[in-house]
Formats: C-alpha cells, structure tokens, sequence
C-alpha cells in the first residue's frame, strides 16, 4: 500500500508540472504574439486567414491586393488596426477609379463574392466595398454579425436586392 501511495503521489507531481509546462508554453506563447501585433508584424491568426479568404473570393486585375502576402496584415494596403490590440478595425477596398467606366476603372474594379469568414473580423468598424463589382450577389446575412461596424459604403458595388434586416443589429452605425 504504501508503494502503491508513492507511485500516485509521483503521478500527480508529474501532472502537475506538466499543467505548469503547458500553461507557461500557452502563456508565452500569447505574449509573443501580442508583442507582434503591437508592432505591425503580424496579425490576429483568425483575421489574417479571414483577409486571405477574402482576397481569394476575388478577381484582382490591376493587383490592388499585391500586397496582401505575409503575415503583416495591418501593413496591407486598404487595412488599418488597431495601434493597441492589432485587430483589423478598417477595410477600406474602395475603387480608386470611381468615375466613369475608363479602362482603369474598369481595370481597377475587384469582383467576386464576400465570404462568410469576413465575420472573424469582429473589431471591424469601417468597410467601404464601393464601387467595384459584386457580380448582383445579395449583400450577405451575415453582414448582420458585424457589431462594431459604424460605417458601410456598398454603393456602386453591384449589390442586388434588398438590404437584409440584420443590418438592422449593427447598432454603431
């Protein structure tokens, strides 16, 4: 009985320190990436894949998107983050050719659809999507899911139907 007694109490040691091992690991782990994000190398795991996603879904003639590579997110061009957490508050994917139907508009139009993984950005509070082609996709339900949102800009983006009543949640606006 008494070996017996020995032989749990080791076990529970080695439990123990191995829960300490792993909470530590976890623990630095995360500083390490905090400290990333603080300094615009990198990005929120979940953001970033949700930016990748995105880029994915569309067409990119004139390469706006180039710079979309790596895992320095918030150094992307139409990106902005937060200076102190690092999430992606501002997607700002705008045409910067709006008028008229010139070649470069045309050129410079991002088209294709809106992935649901858009949602993961839930610090975003800006997204201007205007003037590009939507392809009179139906702007996403999920949109509703975007809390933080305080400003929209879908127009001239080809966006077909009526606006869902779940934009009716984002109460920042």
């Amino acid at each position: 009985m008494t070996a017996h007694r020995r032989f749990q109490g080791a076990a529970i040691i080695v439990f123990i320190l191995l829960v300490l091992q792993y909470a530590q690991s976890t623990s630095s782990t995360h500083e390490r990436e905090q400290e990333q994000r603080a300094d615009g190398r990198s990005c929120m795991t979940n953001e970033w894949t949700a930016l990748l996603t995105f880029k994915a879904s569309l067409s990119d003639p004139s390469r706006r998107l180039s710079s979309w590579h790596g895992r320095a997110c918030c150094q992307w061009r139409g990106i902005q983050c937060d200076n102190r957490t690092g999430h992606v508050i501002k997607l700002d994917l705008r045409n910067p050719h709006p008028h008229g139907m010139n070649q470069d508009s045309r050129l410079s139009l991002l088209a294709g659809e809106m992935p649901s993984s858009i949602v993961s950005l839930k610090h975003l509070r800006y997204l201007d999507l205007s003037y590009n082609d939507f392809k009179q996709a139906r702007i996403p339900l999920f949109m509703g899911a975007l809390r933080s949102l305080r400003y929209i800009n879908f127009s001239n983006a080809n966006f077909h139907g009526e606006i869902p009543s779940r934009i009716g949640n984002l109460s920042e606006l």
